[in-house]
């Protein structure tokens, strides 16, 4: 027989699925080489194991059939011929070796009794040998590729209705379509509905859901588009069921021949999620109707308390010294906790809400941080606390929002002021070049009353104040330190404390602020005198109520700034054209006609150099967008102070302005 008569019986029993496979090629192995027995074994692990045997009873006389695997050889890497020692039955093997591409290894062995016939040890049988092995083994590869995929198959299915996922089919050319068992699982089909493209199209809902998939099968048709949507069937039975329906268009010869997708079904966490965004709505108006509270009750108390501020401000120099100064000072200290109070509900409100913006403008980090210890001077003399500091600023020119870095510091020192009843308080602040950045640490340290190791955690979180005794006696508002742990965070940096109940605290703050590059023209070192530069500017004060105009006026003519005043937009307007004006303190609400319009008249007609600052107690992005968008060339938070009233002239004047009141 002939090596192509061989392999033509190799596969012609291969075709014979109703017989092992196997074992009938070994059966024409044994006939065609004429051998006793012809074995398949594994070798793996060092070991022989027998898979498959032919004319294994023809040797039982010279080896035991279960200790066969212990006495062949291992096959080699190559077509080897020996002979087993006499005590192991004296039988003479030829090992073929079987390597196939799934990982296999072993041998195929023909035994004999005796010698191998001539045409066996030839050259030509033995690379036929070879040949028919080499066969063998891809025939091993192929049953192993065909056991894997159906394994895979099998384990598709598997995931497919675990993960409730089916897959769909639309041959074009032969316009049919196909559903998978848990796609026509997922529509509740019975077994009997065949789907078109029609039909499954009347599964989705007349409306938004058929227009939606209507619209990605005729853009996948005629534009070769793919699609991922969630949209909502009604099943055959008529219960409405979430679907993520995902869909390919193939195209050949730029005609689209099929389409072909996924379907999931994802009712159950789609309306979780519906649900959970519809709570969340739900809290979000909540969250914001307490917001517009507390907005509307700063706003509200904004004007009245500002104007207790203004009027004990206008009345300290004529009050002598004794128990009624003493008083005055008592009723100063407790309205502006009231201000710095209602400022930080606007700011809580901001942060939370996500609508706090920081503004980058130039300034002398020295100048900065000088002005708020002169600031804090009274104060702490009226309570009797020394305040030092101890600056040591390498990069004083810094580019950042100067108004927040204030806030983060002055907060920190006013509670200390608050905790503080005897000793000082140290304000310590330096600088770190970083690349483009100056990193900012500082730290406030005070002999105040302390803090408990377990109350610490929670110290920052807002409206929060800690347990201790001395807390009844001083309590807390609660909002100072988690707007500046909230403003240290936007401004990529952190707050920290350390503190010891009983012996005062330490609070550390870092912030990062942009470094003066060498091609900007940096402040100049030395600061104005207040006094030098009264008489530059001329201010116009735009506010439709009387308390305001009243308070700002004294703040005005204290710091020796003449002024006018007007009472809304129009009236700002007609006084424009009888005056020149360097500075306008803009109300941005009036009646007759606001600031915003105002504004807009105002640099509409060509008055370009007066410097228009806004007055508002809406600070969100939207509003301060809108101020800057109809000319307005500054921004301050109601109520205006004296501080504020500073901050103007030196974006006025371009330089940090000392103030040199008693």
């Amino acid at each position: 027989m002939s090596l192509t008569k061989a392999v033509s019986a190799l596969f012609s029993y291969h075709a014979n699925e109703g017989e092992d496979i196997t074992e009938q090629m070994l059966k024409v192995l044994l006939h065609y080489f004429v051998v006793d027995c012809v074995l398949f074994c594994r070798y793996e692990d060092k070991a022989l194991t027998v898979l498959a045997s032919i004319g294994e009873e023809s040797i039982s006389s010279c080896i035991n059939s279960s200790d066969i695997g212990n006495f062949l050889p291992k096959p080699l890497s190559e077509l080897t011929i020996t002979n087993s020692k006499p005590e192991q039955g004296g039988l003479y093997y030829l090992c073929s070796p079987v390597s196939a591409a799934c990982g296999f290894q072993g041998g195929l062995y023909f035994i004999n009794r005796t010698t191998f016939p001539e045409p066996v040890n030839s050259y030509d049988m033995l690379n036929q040998i070879e040949v028919v092995t080499q066969l063998f083994a891809t025939q091993i590869a192929l049953a192993e590729t065909k056991r894997l995929s159906q394994k895979k198959s099998e384990s598709m299915r598997s995931m497919e209705k675990l993960a409730t996922i089916g897959w769909w089919e639309v041959d074009l050319i032969e316009n049919t379509l196909y559903w998978s068992p848990q796609t026509r699982a997922i529509h509740e089909v019975p077994a009997e509905f065949v789907p078109d493209l029609t039909t499954a199209i009347e599964f989705y809902p007349e409306g938004e859901d058929r227009e939606k998939i209507s619209n990605a099968v005729f853009n996948g048709i005629y534009h070769g588009e793919s699609w991922d949507l969630e949209v909502r069937i009604l099943t055959y039975h008529g219960e409405e069921k979430w679907v993520a329906a995902l869909g390919t268009a193939e195209i050949v010869a730029g005609q689209c021949v099929r389409l072909f997708g996924a379907f999931q079904d994802i009712d159950e966490r789609k309306r979780a999620k519906l649900d959970v965004e519809k709570q969340r709505n739900e809290l979000e108006l909540l969250l914001n109707s307490r917001n517009r509270l507390l907005s509307r009750i700063s706003h509200e108390l904004r004007t009245p308390v500002n104007a207790v501020h203004g009027m004990l401000h206008t009345i300290d120099d004529v009050v002598a010294e004794g128990s009624a100064k003493e008083k005055l000072s008592i009723a100063k200290a407790n309205a502006r906790t009231l201000i710095r109070l209602i400022n930080d509900i606007t700011d809580f409100n901001q942060v939370n809400h996500q609508e706090l913006t920081l503004y980058s403008s130039q300034f002398s980090l020295t100048s900065v941080m000088s002005g708020i210890l002169l600031h804090y001077r009274l104060p702490f003399k009226e309570k009797g606390l020394r305040l030092e500091h101890s600056f040591n600023i390498s990069e004083d020119n810094v580019k950042g929002d100067e108004i927040r870095l204030r806030q983060i510091v002055t907060n920190l020192l006013d509670n200390a002021l608050k905790f503080t009843h005897s000793g000082e308080v140290r304000l310590n602040v330096s600088t770190l070049r970083n690349r483009d950045n100056v990193i900012i640490q500082g730290s406030v340290t005070d002999t105040g009353i302390g803090i408990s190791e377990r109350d610490i955690p929670e110290l920052f979180l807002p409206f929060s104040q800690t347990n201790s005794f001395n807390n009844l006696i001083t309590p807390g508002k609660g909002l100072g330190l988690s707007i500046v742990k909230q403003l240290c965070e936007k401004m990529e940096g952190h707050c920290d404390v350390k503190s010891e109940f009983g012996k005062g605290s330490e609070f550390f703050f870092e912030v990062s602020l942009s470094a003066m590059q060498p091609t900007e023209e940096s402040l100049p070192t030395e600061s104005t005198l207040l006094s030098e530069i009264n008489t530059q500017f001329n201010v116009l004060l735009v506010d439709d109520v009387d308390t305001n105009r009243l308070v700002a006026e004294v703040f005005l003519n204290e710091l020796g700034l003449k002024s006018d005043h007007a009472t809304n937009g129009k009236e700002a307007i007609e006084a424009l054209r009888h005056s020149e004006y360097d500075i306008i303190f803009m109300d941005c609400h009036m009646p007759i006609m606001d600031g915003f319009e105002a504004t807009q008249q105002i640099r509409s007609s060509g008055i370009h150099n007066v410097i228009i600052v806004a007055m508002t107690a809406d600070v969100t992005s939207e509003n301060i967008t809108h101020c800057k968008e109809v000319g307005m060339d500054k921004v301050i938070l109601k109520p205006l102070t004296i501080e504020k009233i500073i901050d103007v002239i030196e974006f006025c004047s371009e330089l940090p302005v000392v103030d040199q009141r008693n």
